[in-house]
């Protein structure tokens, strides 16, 4: 930015005034005392000893390059800045510099470090891969470490170490989870629902690629429905089975019913049971 003394200072923004101290009379040819320059950096602003309550006076360069003789009310290439300005610049100055700090390159924050134009954590996988990686332009966020929606109450975690997402409830009790399997030969994900009454799961249904389970320890029954199997089961005593599966290759299916009663009478009308020889009737 180039302002010369044809030019309004009071026009340039305050967050361009760089503090440079007190004044140092500039001597040439001495690298250690150069003349003060308006450059693309901002505007030299220097501070010079008085009486006053302050103990000194603020001036700011109005040229693009100052003479050797001190700033001062006398001295028209430097303008003296009120205590209110000086304030609000002060605050400005602050502000760039924190937006610089925050977008340069390198810098560091809490953490994090900007790199390549991205927000990333310092802390590495072992692949030496940040942790998190945000992309302001893309909105795209990557992380590597688990996720928490909340630190109690009901929330939502994404843990990559188990490879699984899950909702807890306020208890920390896992009532639905997305877990994703490739330790095998097959790659499948799974999901699973869960009921919960007083710290204990009650029923659990789970669904993935080859079917669904349900399970019921209120009721005692493991119900399953497969490629190729429906069955279900009393928990209690497998014996007490009701199985349709279709054999490999045949053109017919297989139905399995065991534990059916012997007696009608416990039994509605329509429903099946066994007589004394093991014959499969229904009860009218």
């Amino acid at each position: 930015m180039k302002v010369t003394a044809r030019v309004n200072i009071e026009l340039a923004k305050p967050a361009n005034y760089i503090p440079m101290g007190f004044w140092v009379q500039p001597v040439a040819g001495d690298p250690k005392k150069p003349f003060y320059r308006i450059t693309d950096l901002g505007i030299p602003m220097v501070k010079v000893a008085d009486g006053s309550a302050l103990g000194y006076s603020v001036y700011v360069l109005q040229v693009d390059v100052s003479n050797n003789v001190v700033p001062s009310g006398s001295n028209p290439q430097w303008r003296l800045i009120e205590s209110t300005e000086l304030i609000y610049i002060q605050q400005a100055f602050i502000e760039r510099l924190w937006t610089q700090m925050l977008v340069a390159e390198g810098a560091e924050i809490g953490g994090f470090e900007i790199k390549n134009g991205l927000l990333q954590s310092k802390a590495k996988d072992a692949n030496s891969n940040p942790l998190i990686v945000l992309n302001g332009n893309t909105g795209q966020a990557e992380i590597t470490g688990k996720f928490s929606s909340g630190a109690s109450g009901n929330r939502i975690i994404i843990d990559p170490v188990k490879k699984e997402i899950e909702m807890l409830n306020a208890a920390g009790e896992p009532t639905m989870s997305i877990y994703f399997n490739d330790s095998g030969s097959i790659d499948y994900s799974q999901i699973r629902l869960r009921s919960i009454l007083n710290g204990v799961f009650t029923r659990t249904g789970t669904f993935d690629s080859d079917g669904v389970t349900f399970s019921d320890s209120q009721y005692n029954f493991f119900a399953q429905f497969l490629s190729g199997l429906m069955q279900i089961i009393d928990q209690n005593n497998p014996n007490k089975k009701f199985a349709v599966q279709t054999d490999n290759g045949q053109s017919f299916l297989s139905v399995t019913m065991s534990g059916l009663t012997t007696n009608p009478a416990l039994i509605n009308s329509g429903q099946v049971y066994r007589d004394t020889s093991g014959n499969l009737k229904v009860k009218l």
